[in-house]
């Protein structure tokens, strides 16, 4: 626990508390999880010294390290011009001989480092290459062979350059989603200075990048509701990341307020009626920011809502009201899988009948709010009754939901399936029945041009989704 708990702190920004907990963790245990977020730790703090003395420390203790961690630290030491940065790496391929990986790793290294012209070094090679076998690291081509593949590679390198210079490429892809956040943060900053700078209309350039990049942003943020369910597209807009900044600066108010000595400054932050608490309102500065979509919420719902809550799910008439307290509250507390399986309970009871959905209460209000719910507790089962309310409710007189409401309901649901093979399924086979429902034409090409860019984002989805494509360019060809 105390593992996971500094990664969480590291993940978070909280460098010191994290750096803190991962003593505590070394003077009981020294285990790789503990030396990675060392290196973690060192690299995002500029701490460069404590990188020097971590190269140190893997050679004294080479005996009891992985093939793996001793090349690793070869690479480091590398990079920080050491003299141990030779050593490491022939200790990995002594202790890696039989592993195509690790040899080829080492090769690179000595190559890297303008040491490989050696015998051991040429041999490492040759050793990785004669067990690489046919999809090793390491292969054995002709020059023909070579010749061969110089278009593919070519055409390759073109798309590349093309995806860089639209922003399709996957710079961040092997890193959390809160990365790209962060970076796409910084470069609108960055963007917003030069147009100021050199006078230019905020406007004009907005009216052309909004829907330009409007749909691929929106879909990429869906895509990553997978491993960061609490962070939803819609929170991009400009009052919402206001209200984010207005939540913390007032949380760091009150948390320090013993320490503001200027009256003025608490009466600007702390006075009830001041200027910066008269811009809290519930619920959006206690939703989750950008770099938070992956962080369980830990505030408990308070009791008298949880009993409400309860009392509403578990009522003998199941209305939409039965949902709205556990909706409003699925971002801000901390909810237990019970709450989701009486949701996806009192919707069996209801046998998805739920009177005034569409009147008092909009269909694509309700049924995101619960695909929310799904996806923030990874209720499966909950994802799969929504799925079944979201076909009954396109289905009744007088519901109104598009086709661009509806996929926002199913990358929402989806979420509730972290695996990647699960969550690829739940998609696809949701697609593919809308795909195969009578539809117009506009909405063919809608739902085609979409699925189609879900599956740039994530080439995984082409294994289910190609049947929901197929269907679409059917019906446009006709």
């Amino acid at each position: 626990m105390l593992s996971l708990f500094a990664w969480s702190l590291y993940w978070l920004g909280d460098l010191k508390r994290a750096s803190e907990n991962l003593h505590k963790l070394n003077q009981k245990r020294d285990d790789e999880n503990g030396r990675s977020l060392t290196l973690n730790l060192a690299i995002a703090s500029g701490d460069w010294n404590s990188l020097n003395i971590l190269v140190e420390t893997e050679w004294d203790r080479r005996e009891n390290r992985t093939p793996e961690e001793l090349l690793r630290a070869g690479q480091l030491a590398q990079q920080l011009g050491s003299s141990r940065a030779k050593q490491l790496v022939q200790e990995a391929a002594a202790k890696g001989r039989e592993d195509a990986a690790i040899l080829s790793g080492s090769y690179s290294a000595a190559v890297a480092g303008g040491w490989e012209d050696s015998p051991d070094v040429h041999q490492w090679l040759a050793t990785a290459a004669a067990l690489s076998g046919a999809d090793g690291p390491v292969q054995q081509v002709s020059i023909k062979d070579v010749m061969d593949r110089q278009p593919d590679w070519q055409r390759r390198e073109t798309n590349l350059w093309e995806m860089l210079q639209k922003g399709e490429a996957p710079i961040l892809r092997a890193h959390p989603p809160y990365w790209r956040r962060l970076a796409a943060v910084a470069h609108a900053s960055l963007l917003e200075r030069e147009l100021l700078r050199r006078g230019a209309d905020i406007s004009d350039f907005s009216s052309w990048a909004y829907p330009n990049r409007n749909q691929h942003c929106v879909l990429q943020n869906s895509v990553d509701l997978r491993r960061e369910p609490r962070w939803l597209p819609e929170f991009l807009a400009p009052d919402q990341l206001k209200a984010e900044f207005v939540g913390r600066i007032s949380a760091a108010m009150i948390v320090n307020k013993s320490k503001i000595r200027s009256p003025e400054l608490r009466s600007l932050a702390l006075d009830e009626s001041g200027p910066l608490q008269s811009l809290i309102v519930f619920p959006a500065p206690y939703l989750p920011g950008p770099l938070e979509g992956g962080v369980e919420a830990v505030q408990p719902m308070p009791p008298d809502i949880e009993r409400q809550v309860y009392a509403d799910l578990k009522s003998d008439v199941v209305t939409p009201q039965s949902f709205i307290g556990l909706v409003n509250t699925a971002l801000i507390f901390k909810l237990g899988p019970q709450m989701a399986d009486l949701a996806a309970e009192a919707l069996r009871r209801a046998k998805y009948q739920l009177r005034d959905v569409g009147a008092d209460v909009p269909a694509l209000s309700l049924l995101y709010g619960l695909a929310i719910v799904a996806a923030v507790t990874r209720s499966g089962g909950l994802a799969a009754e929504v799925r079944v309310l979201v076909r009954v409710a396109r289905r009744r007189p007088g519901v109104v939901m598009d086709l661009s409401g509806t996929l926002r309901v199913v990358m929402m649901a989806a979420a509730a399936h972290a695996d990647i093979d699960e969550w690829c399924t739940f998609v696809g086979d949701w697609l593919t029945e809308l795909a195969y429902e009578d539809m117009t034409r506009p909405d063919a090409r809608a739902l085609s041009s979409r699925i189609r860019a879900l599956c740039q984002i994530e080439r995984r989805l082409w294994g289910t989704c190609a049947r929901a494509d197929a269907a679409c360019a059917s019906l446009l060809a006709a």
